[in-house]
């Protein structure tokens, strides 16, 4: 059984420069004893802004920052036995990707990276695709998780880190 959870947000996105911005807020409020119940996740406020623009022709960039504050730090820490592990009371993740297009959109490559500075660790994903016919493609790429302490959100993944081929139909 989950605990009860409501959620509060906002999120404006438009044109600004030459690219599109956007932001988002929101507040994850959880019971009123979650803060001193391990076991259950404590309010949290998020935030999240990013920036996407065209730099050059048929390649994107686009950079996003974003933002995790766990509520009532005092009480959840202290309801942590002496030995557990502690969240951050502030989590960050920094995301990058590059999108390029050639051969008249048919061939796809893609650079996705997410780094949490406040954890040290991330993950990049690279793809590419060609698309053989307009129901028919092929991809490939990896998938690389990776961080120093093992029980970081990315680098608990570690070992699932891989590459793969696919071919995709759509009817």
């Amino acid at each position: 059984m989950f605990p009860v959870l409501q959620v509060f947000g906002a999120s404006l996105r438009g044109p600004i420069l030459k690219g599109i911005a956007h932001i988002e807020v929101g507040y994850y409020k959880s019971n009123d004893k979650a803060a001193t119940n391990p076991l259950s996740r404590n309010s949290e406020f998020r935030f999240l802004v990013g920036y996407e623009q065209e730099v050059a022709t048929e390649f994107t960039a686009a950079i996003q920052y974003y933002l995790e504050q766990k509520l009532d730090f005092g009480a959840y820490t202290n309801s942590l036995p002496k030995s557990a592990l502690r969240d951050d009371r502030y989590r960050q993740v920094v995301t990058v990707r590059l999108t390029r297009l050639l051969a008249q959109q048919k061939l796809k490559l893609s650079f996705f990276k997410f780094y949490s500075p406040s954890d040290n660790d991330g993950y990049a994903r690279l793809q590419a695709s060609y698309k053989l016919l307009d129901s028919l493609k092929i991809e490939g790429g990896l998938n690389q998780f990776y961080g120093d302490q093992s029980h970081t959100f990315y680098a608990q993944f570690e070992k699932n880190s891989n590459t793969y081929i696919a071919v995709r139909y759509d009817f």
